[in-house]
């Protein structure tokens, strides 16, 4: 029940970001002040891919998908 409910209020918190225009980290906090555990309750891919720098991540990204 927690689980649904911290991300239920994430998702809210996630629209609210988008119709304002604005992007941020506070939809994961509430979701994670509502259910700690919530992270370990996703079923996560074996294997990431993760790319970082100061420039060119957009077209590496896209090259990548």
């Amino acid at each position: 029940m927690r689980k649904l409910l911290a991300i239920m209020i994430g998702k809210i918190f996630s629209i609210i970001g988008k119709i304002m225009h604005r992007g941020s980290s506070y939809p994961g906090y509430m979701a994670l002040k509502i259910d700690k555990d919530i992270i370990s309750k996703f079923t996560l891919p074996p294997i990431s891919i993760v790319v970082t720098g100061s420039s060119g991540k957009t077209s590496t990204s896209f090259t990548i998908a």
